[in-house]
């Protein structure tokens, strides 16, 4: 994200405000980065077979070098920050500030400033700059802490409920209010396996136990432990493993 690049070192070029109608146009490659706040219409930036929507009050963030086709949906009128810096990143930005009025203060008062330039207004402009990226990044993290308490409420669910064979993915998912994509990805990033992998080593973990005490026979411990299918267990339980259930069984009468 622009509002995480450290260190940014941004130059500004000029701050515009502008207006135009429903259209939709190729933009020129420019050497230079942009963001831009919508005050009234929205549009979509397609760039290969990617598209990013903007609507009304949202910040888009282009970076230098990066061609794409302008889909103007309405009348638009936005004011745009041109500027150069040291990100290397290749990706449009979308964000949705939910204090849009402070956001578009900060952004005409960089416009007035560009257009009256008094002495010293870069650096007035550069403070202001470096303002919106400290809220943009604030309510970032604010949005993620959010993200991760309902992310460990979850994972609490999958301990109390791994073995309710119809505990998915989804359903985790939408515990959190996040899309099944992003979850998997957050998972991924705190617990270094997938959500799937996590629930069976959890029930892999309770059939070790249940197989040791010799109480259970082995479909009632696929059931016990979540699985419909003894068979699909068996084999499950030996890929994991590298031994079967009735191995452990045949073991534990052994000794």
């Amino acid at each position: 994200m622009i509002y995480d690049y450290q260190p940014l070192h941004p130059e500004i070029i000029s701050v515009f405000e502008l207006s135009w109608e429903k259209r939709t146009a190729m933009s020129d490659i420019r050497p230079y980065d942009a963001l831009s706040i919508r005050l009234q219409g929205d549009t979509d930036f397609i760039v290969g077979d990617k598209s990013y929507h903007a609507a009304k009050g949202d910040i888009a963030y282009v970076p230098a070098y990066v061609q794409y086709l302008h889909k103007a949906n309405r009348n638009e009128h936005v004011y745009v920050i041109h500027f150069t810096s040291n990100n290397q990143s290749k990706e449009i930005e979308i964000f949705t500030p939910k204090n849009v009025a402070l956001f578009v203060d900060l952004f005409q008062n960089m416009h007035r400033k560009c257009t009256n330039k008094m002495p010293g207004y870069l650096f007035s402009v550069t403070a202001s700059f470096y303002k919106i990226l400290e809220l943009m990044h604030m309510q970032a993290e604010d949005s993620q802490s959010t993200v991760m308490k309902n992310f460990r409420n979850a994972l609490e669910y999958i301990h109390l409920n791994y073995t309710n064979e119809n505990l998915t993915v989804r359903q985790l998912a939408e515990m959190t209010h996040v899309s099944e994509t992003y979850f998997r990805n957050i998972f991924n990033e705190n617990m270094q396996m997938t959500p799937l992998k996590y629930i069976q080593t959890l029930r892999f973990s309770l059939a070790d136990e249940l197989l040791k005490s010799q109480y259970y026979s082995i479909s009632e411990i696929a059931q016990l432990c979540g699985f419909t299918d003894p068979k699909y267990f068996s084999t499950a339980y030996k890929k994991e493993r590298g031994y079967s259930p009735s191995d452990i069984k045949k073991k534990e009468i052994h000794d």
